[in-house]
């Protein structure tokens, strides 16, 4: 299993390689915002993405290696030669699917058909969107990822709560929802997060009902997601303390070097808080 530091379990990862998907296939991916194809999938002939489908989150990835080495290599590949691969994707993230073409095992690339929720923080009467609530096999909630400025900063005390969440659902992004029949109102923009839903068919924003209202949930600090939240808190608390004694000078925290290494801080990846590389540095 490959975890982005951003992405945070909230229930023991441990099962899924017992999970039927995964025995069958060999794979287990989870989705992403967007939808479509990008050109590299043109390009390469593959057989079109089915209408409504999205693209695959990168940070978030089970895989047999020994069964798919032909496709990490693939991968590999790609990820490496990224001055061209990326001028036809958006990422890393569609390289995967590309390797299980090239590999000639596509029907064993097996991503999950359940939709994420939005990690909020209430502030000044309405919510910041801080990440993504990504699911478990069976629906509920199975990983906490933060995304963009809302990561854990070893420089800073900054613990980002995340107070709130929405329903699982890529239809629900609303830029406003009026204080009706007990809706939130939301007060800041997700535009990404509207272009990703008109793209990808059904709810389109501009046309909408302006009463409908967005559903928002408090998390609970007795649910599997309020002490996952807990617990990554209170790792980060221990890591701000030791950089306090240590200092910011230590090797805990110095840019590594190291071949492979992006040379961005060691102590992020460390304590798997917030390093927006996913190149590791040992």
């Amino acid at each position: 299993m490959y975890l982005d530091s951003d992405a945070t379990p909230a229930l023991d990862p441990a099962p899924l390689f017992d999970h039927p998907l995964y025995q069958a296939t060999g794979s287990m991916f989870w989705q992403e915002l967007w939808c479509g194809n990008p050109p590299l999938f043109d390009w390469l002939g593959m057989p079109p993405m089915r209408p409504g489908d999205r693209q695959t989150e990168s940070g978030i990835v089970l895989l047999d290696r020994q069964r798919h080495w032909p496709a990490l290599e693939w991968a590999l590949w790609f990820n490496l030669n990224d001055r061209f691969t990326y001028k036809l994707a958006y990422g890393d993230k569609d390289t995967f699917r590309a390797a299980f073409y090239l590999a000639g095992r596509l029907i064993d690339f097996s991503q999950l058909d359940l939709p994420h929720a939005l990690m909020l923080e209430a502030r000044q009467g309405g919510f910041y969107n801080r990440g993504y609530l990504q699911p478990h096999p069976n629906g509920t909630s199975m990983f906490i990822h933060r995304v963009g400025l809302n990561k854990f900063d070893p420089g800073q005390d900054d613990l980002k709560p995340l107070t709130h969440a929405t329903v699982p659902s890529c239809l629900f992004y609303r830029e406003k929802a009026r204080r009706e029949a007990g809706a939130m109102r939301m007060q800041f923009g997700m535009h990404t997060l509207y272009d990703a839903a008109v793209r990808c068919g059904g709810y389109d924003f501009r046309t909408a009902n302006g009463s409908e209202p967005l559903p928002v949930f408090e998390i609970s600090q007795e649910g599997h997601v309020g002490r996952a939240l807990s617990d990554a808190a209170a790792a980060f608390r221990l890591l701000r303390a030791e950089m306090r004694q240590r200092g910011p000078t230590s090797l805990l925290f110095r840019p590594s070097a190291g071949p492979g290494c992006s040379g961005r801080l060691v102590g992020r990846r460390a304590a798997g808080l917030g390093a927006r590389g996913r190149r590791l540095c040992y």
